[in-house]
């Protein structure tokens, strides 16, 4: 008596809508997290806003008025934001709540998590340049050209790539840094448990504080020597 094996096709998964879905289902997020979607957006805006339209807005600074000037520095605050906040702080995030472990148990590729927070982060500095320069033409007097903000929204998203890797490294490290050490002695205030010992933390951030003090005698050593 023979035996017939039936052997099913298998679907050969579609990387690109893995991540196609993974950035929409991340920037999705991001957006409805309102403690990071408004402070992002909302605080370039602000500031500009204050010091950029209406404190400034007929003044000039070396022949470019202060608007313009201040519109290109707070897009790039903006960029920043959305980049070392939407990675660094989404990750460390993650890793403390265990979705990271959960997603890398899925099939998922590791690269589309990184990839989705990336281009999370170019939409949302992309939103911000956007919206500072609707300000700057309506209510500062900036002049600008088509031509102008589409060089100046491509400048935004290639110049999150680097503010993005410096967010995954900051993550990824962030128990060497003293704000980590610093958070867990605050929250050993009100009896909150924390990671770790009272001991370590003074410790840290005391060899931290020793280093940068070396680092920075050497530098000024090297200036005066310099100089």
């Amino acid at each position: 008596m023979s035996t017939i094996a039936i052997t099913l096709p298998t679907e050969r998964p579609n990387i690109i809508g893995i991540f196609l879905r993974e950035v929409r289902y991340e920037f999705v997020r991001a957006l409805r997290t309102r403690a990071y979607s408004l402070s992002v957006m909302g605080f370039p805006v602000v500031f500009y806003l204050f010091f950029g339209i209406l404190m400034n807005r007929n003044e000039n600074f070396h022949g470019i008025s202060v608007a313009t000037n201040m519109l290109a520095g707070y897009a790039v605050f903006g960029a920043i934001g959305a980049s070392l906040f939407g990675i660094g702080v989404g990750l460390a995030g993650d890793l403390s709540a265990g979705w990271l472990e959960l997603k890398r148990a899925s099939p998922m590729p590791p690269l589309a998590y990184l990839l989705a927070k990336c281009c999370t982060a170019m939409g949302f500095a992309t939103i911000i340049v956007s919206l500072l320069t609707l300000m700057g033409i309506f209510f500062g007097g900036v002049h600008i050209s088509p031509l102008e903000y589409v060089r100046m929204v491509a400048l935004i998203i290639v110049g999150c790539i680097p503010f993005a890797s410096l967010g995954l490294l900051l993550a990824l490290l962030a128990p060497i840094f003293p704000t980590y050490h610093l958070k867990q002695l605050m929250l050993g205030v009100f009896h909150y448990p924390g990671a770790g010992s009272t001991a370590s933390h003074w410790l840290a951030l005391t060899i931290f504080t020793f280093l940068m003090l070396f680092c920075a005698g050497y530098a000024f050593r090297r200036r005066e020597q310099n100089s």
